[in-house]
């Protein structure tokens, strides 16, 4: 006997051992494309099967298939989708699409084949439209060997699909996926990575061997990296990582430099920490870890939250407080409990409007005392539900809220608080699918988590057991990306921690200006004029970011002017601003400038000299007019003095001191001082004298006294006549008189009354 081919156009046949009698046979006329078998495997009839499967049981999907079909609505119209389930390329040129009607069809162009796994879109309207109630129908190139079909009786709300996509039965998709893969009910709709593609191996090889789990990154504050904390489930051990010069994060030196073993309150146990997280952002409030249970006694579930403070030192860690959420959460089995663990602060919660399931209103704090300033959202390997509770410092809790991931388990949580996104990680039970989530403001799910959107994992990143996931810091952002980590359950190719880019928040929360404000002091005087140095201070309030630079200085204004202001200035390191104008300060610290006009300092004037004054002010201006005062003193010494205020309270004044003789001989020297109006004038002996005298304008006449050597003039000689001279309120009078003879250097006292006021006149004979 000898072997044999098989061709194009055979059959293979068994027989017994007699080689007489047939135990099967099968025949065919064309080379399948992959193989021939029976299906299902061994029993069923012979069909082309999916692939090859040499050895091992038939792979019996089939291989071309109707997929998807799009009746009414589609774009640009009806479409019928095709696809290849096989492990190879399918050559479809001449099949023939039909609707019900054997009268239509779309016969497939020459040429066309589809690749492994792909899909054939038909367009098929030009041909014939599909109805309401009608069907799809695939046939072979001789027109009459039906491949697949499939009838409806209305119209779908999406498309027609299989579900699962290529092998299930049909049913109402999610959503058209015209060309690509079917969506169906219950099916996650992912995105691609919304970062970086790839990912690089970031730990020292060394740092563990496997069951490296969860994940929590505590920021520096600034742009540089900060610190990643780890568990290890197996043992239980908490790591503390700092980022080295090469980019690797490596344990921290002294206590941490293997990391620290972890042990429950009362010293003993082998947690099995399984999730980390920080509150509000820092460690020193102390690191909380999610556990499944003690693996000194691994067949029993423990599902606890435990808080350790990392600032107690040593290689070992006992809990401070143990929240065991057993007689909360459904039954878990030993290894289906807590994985991952995520802090969640109360001012996002409440700004989000978070609602409190307890009680179906908005969310209050204030209804949990001791829990400190957020809660903590705990995600479930054997529920695929994510938990969030109120932990108080006694160890008590409180559900608040709880929703479903998704998944069939979650890996582990965290929350990105500059998008507030809450992140919800699968392993790669899942393809490494995390979801977002994030809390509803509308609609029936507002106040309750939902998911925004699911995300593959990175493409240059494989399958990976990642039961660990953070995200770095919003200050950590360059050119749009910041780091990522991913922890490895099973540390493949020797490494446990992987860093790659997620895009920052590409919708940041409101940034919320800072405020500034500007105050004076003194208080504004009545005036609205100030007349010494003003202090502008500014107080500034931080918004939603701390301020760049300290609030602005006091700024003393000390120089005249009127409106003058300060501008002022902050920026945040978000990017907030706020600018104030102080308000205007009008400052006048200069006198006015008065003169005094008409009399001379140390002169003497004969008759009347009224003082005046000129002033001016710069600035504030004159509050009124410039006024003079006259002091009277002896021997007609008078002083005057001029003065002015401004607005701004300013005065300033002058004074100059001057001589007047109301009385007095024309033309005469004067011989001396005399006692007021009666100093001695000089006239020639025989000589006529014409005394004068000045009086207030509305008195009668002055009369003249007959002049004496000796004692006062007592004999009226006659009123005085007026000259018809008058000066500011003053009328001048005067007499013609021979003076008496007598020696040289005789004074004669003539007097003169005027208003029951008696002057004297005093006049020496000079020859």
């Amino acid at each position: 006997m000898t072997d044999f081919g098989l061709g194009g156009a055979d059959s293979a046949t068994l027989y017994e051992a007699d080689l007489t009698t047939v135990v099967d046979t099968y025949s065919w006329t064309a080379h399948a494309t992959t193989t021939y078998g029976r299906c299902p495997d061994g029993t069923g009839e012979w069909v082309t099967t999916a692939a090859s499967t040499k050895g091992a049981a038939n792979d019996c999907v089939q291989p071309l298939v109707i997929n998807e079909v799009e009746s009414s609505g589609g774009d640009p119209g009806d479409w019928i989708e095709l696809r290849n389930n096989t492990d190879a390329a399918l050559d479809i040129s001449g099949y023939v699409l039909k609707d019900s009607d054997d009268t239509h069809a779309f016969v497939v162009p020459d040429a066309t084949t589809i690749d492994a796994g792909g899909y054939y879109v038909a367009e098929v309207d030009a041909s014939f439209g599909l109805g309401s109630s009608d069907s799809a129908r695939l046939f072979e190139a001789d027109g009459t060997t039906l491949v697949d079909s499939y009838t409806w009786t209305a119209h779908a709300d999406t498309t027609y699909g299989r579900c699962p996509d290529g092998t299930g039965d049909f049913a109402t998709t999610a959503a058209s996926t015209k060309g690509a893969a079917n969506l169906c009910e219950g099916d996650l709709v992912t995105r691609a990575w919304p970062g970086g593609t790839d990912v690089t191996a970031v730990d020292d090889a060394d740092l563990v061997t496997t069951n490296l789990s969860g994940l929590a990154y505590e920021a520096s504050g600034t742009s540089e990296p900060g610190t990643l904390w780890a568990v290890q489930n197996g043992p239980g051990t908490l790591f503390r990582l700092e980022q080295a010069d090469d980019g690797q994060w490596l344990a921290a030196d002294g206590d941490w430099a293997s990391g620290v073993t972890l042990h429950y309150a009362d010293g003993t146990g082998n947690v099995d920490a399984e999730g980390v997280a920080i509150a509000d952002g820092s460690a020193d409030g102390g690191v909380y870890v999610s556990t499944e249970r003690d693996n000194d006694a691994s067949s029993v579930s423990r599902p606890s939250v435990l808080r350790y403070d990392v600032s107690a030192g040593g290689t070992t860690l006992d809990a401070t407080t143990e929240w065991n959420l057993a007689g909360d959460l459904p039954t878990l089995g030993a290894n289906s409990g807590l994985e991952g663990i995520a802090w969640l602060p109360d001012a996002d919660l409440v700004a989000a409007g978070f609602v409190d399931a307890t009680t179906g209103e908005a969310y209050d704090p204030a209804d949990y005392p001791g829990h400190g300033d957020g809660l903590f959202a705990v995600g479930v390997e054997g529920t695929g539900g994510v938990y969030v509770y109120a932990l108080a410092e006694d160890g008590s809790y409180t559900r608040v809220a709880d929703f479903a991931s998704g998944f069939d388990g979650v890996m582990d949580l965290d929350y990105d608080g500059a998008s507030q996104t809450l992140y919800v990680v699968c392993d790669d039970a899942c393809e490494g699918v995390i979801g977002e989530f994030a809390i509803a403001s509308e609609g029936d799910d507002a106040g309750t988590f939902v998911a925004d959107v699911y995300d593959e994992r990175p493409a240059g990143m494989a399958n990976l057991a990642n039961e660990g996931f953070t995200v770095a810091a919003a200050a950590e952002c360059a050119d749009g990306l910041k780091p990522a980590f991913w922890a490895d359950d099973s540390d493949t190719d020797g490494y446990s921690l992987r860093e790659g880019t997620v895009e920052c928040d590409t919708e940041p929360a409101a940034v919320v200006d800072p405020t500034i404000s500007a105050s004076v002091s003194p208080a504004v005087p009545a005036s609205g004029w100030y007349t010494g140095p003003v202090t502008v201070s500014f107080t500034c309030v931080e918004g939603s970011a701390a301020l760049v630079d300290a609030c602005p200085e006091d700024v003393v204004l000390d120089e005249d002017g009127a409106d003058q202001s300060v501008t002022a200035s902050i920026e945040a390191t978000d990017g907030g601003t706020a600018t104030v104008t102080s308000e205007p300060v009008s400052i006048d610290a200069t006198a006015p400038v008065v003169r005094l006009t008409k009399v001379a300092a140390g002169q003497t004037y004969r008759g009347v000299r009224t003082p005046s004054c000129v002033a001016s002010d710069a600035t504030s201006g004159l509050a009124g007019e410039c006024e003079v005062t006259v002091r009277e003193g002896s021997n007609g010494w008078r002083v005057a003095t001029a003065s002015a205020t401004d607005v701004a309270g300013n005065t300033a004044s002058v004074s100059r001191r001057y001589r007047v003789l109301t009385a007095f001989v024309r033309g005469a020297s004067q011989a001396g001082a005399g006692s007021g109006a009666g100093s001695a004038f000089r006239v020639g002996r025989g000589d006529r004298a014409t005394l004068v005298v000045w009086v207030p304008v509305g008195r009668s006449a002055p009369t003249l006294l007959a002049a004496t050597r000796a004692g006062s003039p007592h004999a009226a000689l006659g009123r005085m006549g007026a000259t018809g001279t008058a000066q500011d309120g003053w009328a001048e009078y005067e007499a013609v008189v021979r003076l008496p003879s007598a020696k040289a250097g005789t004074t004669w006292r003539y007097g003169v009354r005027s208003g029951g006021d008696v002057s004297l006149l005093a006049v020496r004979l000079t020859r």
